[in-house]
């Protein structure tokens, strides 16, 4: 009887009820293919290994070293460098990040100190000069002095004047520099 899945006879090992034969070198059951004790079919085993990480697993390791003795111990003392040295230039840039940073914030507190005194100066001449009988004049350094600020403020914000470059090339923005 002939399963209704399969085209192979009844008498054949190679079929299943209920599961169709696939087609290939497998399934034609070709005895010219080999014999391997499994009626003419040549199974194929197929393996894969590999491993994540800066060493090896410690089976290979041990390969390694039998073919070549000390050659673990050099895999595992350059790996142990090359991470070390790694890490120093990671510290190393996140030392230059932070010192960038450091300078950025500095010249910026400098910059708005500078700006409260030039600000503070053109409103008291202002003033000083309003009171001495001269109004206009008085009013455009006063209120000339305060516009002018606030527009090098402005347009410093709007221009990305609040970001700061990186030690990767790339740049931050402050919580403290957006507009709300």
């Amino acid at each position: 009887m002939t399963d209704p899945g399969s085209s192979r006879s009844p008498d054949s090992d190679q079929t299943r009820p209920g599961v169709p034969t696939p087609p290939g070198p497998l399934a034609t059951g070709n005895a010219n293919e080999g014999t391997t004790g499994l009626r003419g079919r040549t199974p194929i085993v197929v393996g894969l290994s590999g491993w994540s990480g800066p060493l090896p697993p410690p089976d290979v390791l041990r390969e390694y070293e039998s073919a070549h003795p000390g050659l673990g111990g050099t895999l595992v003392q350059q790996m142990v460098a090359e991470a070390e040295h790694r890490r120093g230039i990671e510290n190393r840039a996140v030392d230059a990040e932070i010192a960038g940073s450091n300078k950025n914030h500095a010249e910026r507190a400098r910059g708005q100190h500078y700006a409260l005194v030039i600000g503070v100066v053109a409103i008291l001449s202002g003033t000083a000069a309003a009171c001495r009988g001269h109004d206009l004049t008085g009013s455009l350094i006063g209120g000339g002095g305060v516009v002018g600020l606030v527009t090098v403020f402005v347009q410093g914000r709007a221009s990305g004047g609040g970001r700061t470059p990186t030690a990767r090339g790339t740049t931050t923005s402050h919580e403290s520099d957006r507009p709300s």
